[in-house]
């Protein structure tokens, strides 16, 4: 039995045409029809071609726009803690908001999802025994329908449970984030003792309903606990590069590198 030869495209067979003739003369390689815009030869280097305009270009480009940590330094000098703050809930030119805002929303939407499903897994513990105490003297007709009511039952409650506790989880993060990068802002230093503040204000805030008492007695209690998170969170900040004065330092670099690329483009100086 014969089996049929195998096809071979057309560039392969111009490609193994090409390297035939290569034998014969090995100074030239030619590889015309497969690569159309360059040749190779033997023992020749391979120069890639660039159009002169790119060369031009290249030639007479103009240094980076670059930033000193003087220009830094003098630009802070003159902030006030005032503005610092007011910085940090305003909107940047572009429309988007300040970093440590962003930071601090993505945060609290990831601890909002930590909070629904651990809800969630806090009511399927204890749903089968309630749906059971509900439905003591309740007669389904069959076992299918007994048994899809208490799914039924199991999806309400997480749904009901879940978003109730990734409204409280996503509430106390932010509360106690934006309070701690508030007062980080307002001093342009990260310590720790300001997540101990953070604490503070959260417990109080959440436990308004209790009176002055039940607000005295949960912000002590959420400062103990800010405090000491606040040794980790700073910690970790310190290894990251993200401590307040280090971000503050790369938002203002940010702001006067757009500053001065406005008022080179307003010069008509051309930049890259």
């Amino acid at each position: 039995m014969r089996f049929p030869e195998p096809t071979i495209p057309w560039n392969l067979h111009r490609l193994r045409n090409s390297l035939f003739r290569s034998q014969r003369n090995p100074r030239l390689l030619q590889t015309s029809g497969l690569f159309s815009h360059f040749v190779l030869h033997a023992e020749e280097p391979i120069m890639a071609t660039m159009d002169m305009t790119t060369l031009d270009k290249l030639a007479t480009a103009k240094p980076q726009i670059t930033i000193s940590d003087e220009e830094i330094r003098a630009y802070i000098a003159k902030e006030t803690p005032e503005e610092r703050v007011k910085a940090l809930f305003s909107r940047m030119d572009d429309g988007s908001l300040h970093p440590v805002i962003d930071d601090a929303l993505m945060k609290a939407q990831g601890a909002s999802f930590i909070g629904f499903v651990a809800g969630c897994v806090s009511t399927a513990q204890h749903s089968k025994q309630r749906f059971e105490e509900r439905n003591r003297h309740t007669k389904f007709e069959t076992r299918f329908i007994a048994s899809r009511a208490y799914h039924d039952s199991l999806f309400v409650e997480c749904a009901r449970l879940g978003v109730n506790w990734a409204l409280r989880t996503v509430l106390f993060v932010s509360i106690f984030l934006l309070s701690s990068h508030t007062v980080a802002a307002y001093k342009n230093k990260t310590s720790w003792y300001d997540y101990a503040v953070g604490g503070a204000v959260t417990g109080s805030l959440l436990k308004v309903n209790f009176g002055l008492k039940g607000m005295f007695a949960a912000g002590l209690v959420g400062s103990m606990m800010g405090g000491v998170s606040g040794f980790l969170f700073y910690g970790a900040k310190m290894a990251a590069g993200d401590l307040q004065e280090q971000m503050h330092d790369r938002f203002i670099m940010k702001k006067l590198l757009d500053k001065k690329e406005v008022e080179m483009i307003g010069k008509g100086e051309d930049f890259s």
